[in-house]
């Protein structure tokens, strides 16, 4: 991907920076807000759908209590109560009495049916089982018996409303139809004392259950069931077999929530009648709850797409107010790579772009100058190097010139003057070649010692060099010629005046900062005065005194300011001059340069020493 992004040009990341800093924020608002949007849907949907089953459930609740409403009537049918009262068994010898009772009980029966027109059937039970019954605006005959196992929970109960489940009616000559039954244990008080006569029992269809539930528009797809106390099915406009599953599921205790109901993902709600233990159960397609949240996931895309196309058409116009000046400032740098150092952008801004293109047009003007220079140079350079090549001759004459006069003095058994020839030709070579500008230890003390042999033969027997030397710094690297001008400086200006006892004193010691190097002599020192004059003339570069002010100044040089000469001295006790070469500084760039110009130089080198 970074790769990817590498190669793209500068338009291009520019539209895809600005695309990703718009639409990934947006996005993810979208993604949350669809998802708390949808929980908070989802959880609205089951509170509002929650309140229609209980609307529904209200409404059924409401029509059982107009049936009980209607049975409670009968305490006001005297001939109805009379008919439950009287034992019909000790009417059986006065059969006009018996017809005569029934007649009218059953003429009250219908009077008290026709006042409600939801039911399917009214019908009054004698506790022996003596059955009236008015179905559908007639009489009829009960084929079933109340001592059947449907009519269980109502002959144990004590008088109050017993709503009993869903079953086909069983009536002689009515068709069968599904009912449930609103009823209740009747009890009278014909001597002020409570008895059960009988039952009275209103048969209600279940058609209108569908009534109620179909005043309730849930929304296409959506399914409704009613459950008796006992689980059992009593209504379901979607079929039995949608309903069983509806109440399997309430059996395992799901009440609500998503879940799949007949192959179908749907939002299940419940409602529990608490008056009766019946339950209103509904369905509704998930798809039919998220159908919001579908449509405002379609606003929010549009949403988007309107805006990544409202963005790059922003981008595209204003990107080019900077990518063209970009490609104004490409196509002048093609030109400069071509050769032409005569091209400049024209294009005068005020901005940031502007500030570019008068930097490259100074940075190729300074270019064109320095090429310029640059070829001058190389016509200098190529004379030095020939004044170089030519100046080589001379050390060697000079070289050759000091043999031959060392054969002469040899020749003539003048031994102090042959060695004296053989140190200065050594302590020549090792100042004048130009290669090697760091050298050991052990080279410089041996070309100090080449020096103090050349200076013994004019003080003889009057100088003494003490040598004090650490071993393991032997091998450590220093620039070279820095000790000969301090042990020349010691012995014109320390012990020349003295007539005996010059003593000089190199030492070399290893120090936790770097190599320490001292030349001490034992001369007339140097007053206090005098003394500062000096160290503050190394210190501004100004010193009159050639050896010092070298070996000071290629110090500070080649170790960035962080060596220099330290000068000591008492009058009448003599004079210590130290430096110190740093083991872990770093060498300025000087020396570095100086390195590779000299190993070049050695390369060019057409002559052996």
């Amino acid at each position: 991907m970074k790769k990817r992004t590498k190669g793209m040009k500068v338009r291009s990341r520019m539209l895809w920076i600005f695309l990703s800093a718009v639409l990934i924020p947006l996005i993810l608002f979208g993604v949350l807000m669809f998802y708390s949007s949808y929980s908070e849907l989802e959880r609205s949907s089951t509170q509002t759908y929650t309140q229609m089953t209980a609307q529904i459930g209200a409404v059924f609740t409401e029509y059982i209590t107009r049936v009980d409403q209607t049975n409670r009537t009968v305490d006001k049918m005297e001939d109805i109560t009379l008919f439950l009262r009287k034992d019909l068994t000790s009417l059986e010898t006065d059969t006009d009495e018996r017809f005569a009772l029934e007649r009218d009980a059953m003429t009250a029966i219908a009077q008290l049916a026709n006042t409600n027109n939801g039911l399917f059937a009214l019908s009054v039970v004698t506790m022996d089982g003596d059955q009236l019954s008015y179905v559908l605006e007639k009489h009829d005959r009960a084929v079933s018996s109340l001592f059947d196992s449907y009519y269980d929970a109502l002959r144990g109960s004590t008088g109050q409303t017993i709503l009993l489940p869903v079953r086909n009616s069983q009536y002689l000559f009515s068709p069968d139809t599904p009912v449930f039954t609103v009823a209740y244990k009747y009890i009278d008080i014909p001597d002020g004392t409570n008895m059960y006569t009988g039952y009275v029992l209103s048969e209600c269809p279940v058609q209108k259950i569908a009534e109620i539930c179909q005043n309730v528009q849930m929304g296409s797809g959506s399914t409704l069931c009613i459950l008796d106390q006992y689980g059992s099915v009593a209504y379901c406009d979607a079929g039995q077999t949608y309903g069983a599953e509806i109440a399997d599921m309430l059996g395992k205790g799901k009440n609500q929530g998503r879940m799949m109901v007949g192959g179908q993902d749907c939002l299940l709600v419940s409602t529990r009648m608490a008056d009766s233990g019946w339950t209103v159960a509904a369905t509704i397609p998930y798809a039919l709850v998220t159908a919001q949240t579908t449509k405002l996931v379609f606003t929010f895309l549009v949403l988007c797409l309107l805006c990544g196309v409202i963005m790059v058409t922003v981008i595209i116009i204003q990107s080019g107010s900077f990518t063209r000046p970009i490609q104004t400032l490409q196509k002048a740098m093609k030109t400069v790579a071509g050769g032409d150092l005569t091209v400049r952008v024209q294009d005068k801004r005020t901005d940031e772009f502007g500030e570019l293109n008068d930097g490259f047009n100074r940075l190729v003007g300074e270019l064109d100058q320095l090429i310029t220079h640059i070829s001058e140079s190389k016509e200098r350079e190529d004379l030095a190097k020939y004044q170089m090549l030519q100046s080589q001759i001379n050390p060697h004459f000079l070289y050759n010139t000091l043999d031959s006069i060392r054969m002469m003095a040899v020749l003539r058994d003048q031994e102090e003057i042959a060695e004296a020839l053989i140190s200065l030709s050594r302590l020549f070579r090792y100042c004048i070649r130009q290669g090697d500008r760091l050298v050991s230890v052990r080279e410089e003390l041996q070309q100090a010692k080449n020096y103090l042999m050349l200076q013994s033969l004019r003080y003889q027997d009057r100088l003494q060099v003490n040598y004090r030397v650490d071993e393991q710094v032997l091998d450590r690297m220093m620039p070279k010629v820095l000790l000969q001008p301090l042990l020349e400086n010691a012995l014109i200006h320390g012990v020349q005046d003295m007539e005996s006892g010059c003593v000089v004193t190199i030492t070399v010691r290893q120090a936790p900062e770097g190599t320490q190097f001292f030349i001490h002599d034992n001369g007339k020192g140097i007053e206090r005065e005098n003394l500062e004059a000096i160290r503050k003339k190394l210190q501004d570069g100004t010193s009159e005194s050639i050896g010092l002010a070298n070996v000071n100044e290629r110090l500070r040089l080649y170790y960035n300011h962080s060596a220099g000469l330290i000068i000591e001295s008492d009058p009448g006790k003599g004079t210590t001059v130290s430096f110190t070469v740093p083991y872990n500084q770093k060498p300025s760039p000087l020396l570095n340069y100086e390195q590779h110009a000299e190993s070049l130089r050695k390369e060019e080198e057409p002559y052996g020493e």
